[in-house]
């Protein structure tokens, strides 16, 4: 019986070296994990402030070459006059 309980109590010791080898990896890798992801919300961060940019630079020159579409015609039309 002896022998039993000095082999569950080397169990219990090895256990709690274990838990705690996985408790140190579990955390190391949560950490790496959350800077990965402020990584990649600041690179989206800034990939929509492009995206947003190059929207807005295509409908201003869509508008500009609405109007100058439109000035065209008018000067057509009062050269028609």
């Amino acid at each position: 019986m002896s022998d039993l309980r000095n082999e569950v109590h080397d169990i219990d010791k090895r256990l709690v070296h274990i838990e705690a080898v996985l408790d140190r990896l579990e955390k190391n890798h949560l950490a790496h994990m959350e800077v990965d992801m402020r990584d990649l919300k600041s690179g989206l961060e800034k990939t929509n402030g492009w995206i947003i940019k190059g929207v807005v630079a295509f409908y201003g020159q869509l508008a500009l070459m609405g109007l100058s579409v439109i000035g065209y015609l008018i000067s057509v039309i009062v050269s028609m006059l």
